[in-house]
C-alpha cells in the first residue's frame, strides 16, 4: 500500500499486492476497503519490491528538494520565487507544496512517515538493488543523510527532518 495517513483514513490508498491470481481475487474485496482499484503486481516478493522501490524515491526527492530549498534560502532567494518557477516547471511534484511548510517552519511532529523508517526502506532498497547488481552511490549518499539524521534524535519526526541534516540552523 502506499499512501499517507491522511489517504488511508480515507480508503484512497494505493493497494498493491503479489501473489497467486486465485487468492488475490478472493481478497480483492477485502482489500478494497483500503484503495479503489487494488492491483495484483506478479508473484510473492513482487509488491514488496514496489513498496521499497517507491519509498527510495520518496527518499531521493526529499534530499533533492531539501538540497534546492536549502540552496535558494541560503542564497538569499525568495522562497516563494522559487516555488512559483518550479511549479510551472516540468520538474514540479504536489508532495513538495504540501511539505514546504514544514521545511520552513522545521516542524516536523506528528509524522506521517517517521525518518527511521524511511532509513529502514532505504536500507532495504539498497540491498535489493545491490543483488540486482545496481551502482548504489546515490542510495548510499542518501542513506548517509538519514542515518544521520537519525544519529541527531530525529528517527520518530516526520522524515521532513532530513532538512535539518542537509540544511541545519545557523548557530546562534
Amino acid at each position: 500500500m502506499l499512501g499517507s495517513i491522511g489517504v488511508a483514513a480515507t480508503g484512497q490508498l494505493l493497494v498493491f499486492a503479489g501473489g497467486e491470481p486465485a487468492l488475490f481475487a478472493r481478497l480483492r474485496p477485502l482489500l478494497a476497503h483500503f484503495g479503489p482499484e487494488p492491483l495484483l503486481v506478479g508473484p510473492t516478493g513482487q509488491a514488496a519490491t514496489l513498496k521499497i522501490a517507491f519509498n527510495q524515491l520518496i527518499a531521493g526527492m526529499a534530499a533533492s528538494f531539501c538540497h534546492s530549498l536549502g540552496i535558494v534560502r541560503r542564497a538569499g532567494i525568495d522562497v516563494d520565487l522559487f516555488m512559483g518557477l518550479l511549479r510551472r516547471s516540468a520538474f514540479h511534484n504536489p508532495s513538495f507544496e504540501g511539505r514546504l511548510p514544514r521545511y520552513l517552519a522545521r516542524d516536523y511532529a506528528n509524522p506521517n512517515f517517521p525518518l527511521a523508517l524511511l532509513l529502514k526502506d532505504v536500507e532495504l532498497a539498497r540491498d535489493e538493488a545491490a543483488a540486482l547488481g545496481l551502482d548504489n552511490r546515490a542510495l548510499e549518499g542518501i542513506r548517509d543523510l538519514i542515518a544521520a539524521g537519525v544519529a541527531r534524535g530525529l528517527g520518530a519526526a516526520d522524515y521532513g527532518a532530513l532538512y535539518e541534516v542537509i540544511d541545519p540552523p545557523a548557530a546562534g
